[in-house]
């Protein structure tokens, strides 16, 4: 059994609803890991974390790169030896609203990459850390956009709305 320290992965940790949850969790005194593509945001979101006080370390992780993945969780390995929480926050919107029938396949492909690929390869890579910080939890950062039920739903604000792949703070929570 690990230490009872708290190691939090999260995605996407540089900016936007992944700093701000990161921020959160090191007030709680989680040890958050800011897992970004962007080194200089990503050292500048842990030097904020740690001003206040917290405890932050950076983790380079581009989601789309097996490579970067499978270091990440190398890196994890070698100085923590488990992972107690993976926050899957990293994603993308490159549809700028098209409607689907005239959205470019390429444009498709980059948001799948980020926002499924990614969640899947960087989970993949992380369950055998998760294992050993048991009792550990996955939580996934989706869509609010991609609920059929909200997009057929005349009363919703996304009714009919045709994006692929707009990030929203619906949280889906699941136990390792």
């Amino acid at each position: 059994m690990p230490e009872s320290e708290i190691i939090t992965l999260i995605t996407g940790a540089d900016k936007g609803i992944g700093f701000a949850t990161a921020k959160d969790l090191a007030k709680l005194g989680h040890h958050v890991l800011i897992g970004a593509r962007n080194q200089a945001r990503g050292e500048k979101a842990v030097q904020t974390i740690r001003d206040d006080g917290g405890t932050a370390d950076f983790i380079q992780l581009d989601v789309t790169e097996d490579a970067q993945v499978k270091a990440a969780a190398a890196k994890i390995q070698a100085d923590y030896g488990y992972l107690s929480v993976l926050i899957n926050n990293a994603g993308i919107a490159v549809d700028a609203h098209q409607k689907p029938s005239q959205l470019p396949i390429d444009q498709i492909r980059k948001d799948f990459e980020v926002n499924f690929f990614g969640l899947v390869r960087v989970t993949q890579a992380m369950v055998p850390l998760l294992k050993v910080g048991k009792p550990a939890k996955i939580v996934n950062v989706t869509s609010n956009m991609g609920s059929f039920g909200l997009a057929t739903d005349p009363q919703s604000r996304f009714y009919q709305v045709s994006s692929l792949g707009l990030k929203c703070p619906t949280i889906v929570r699941q136990s390792v």
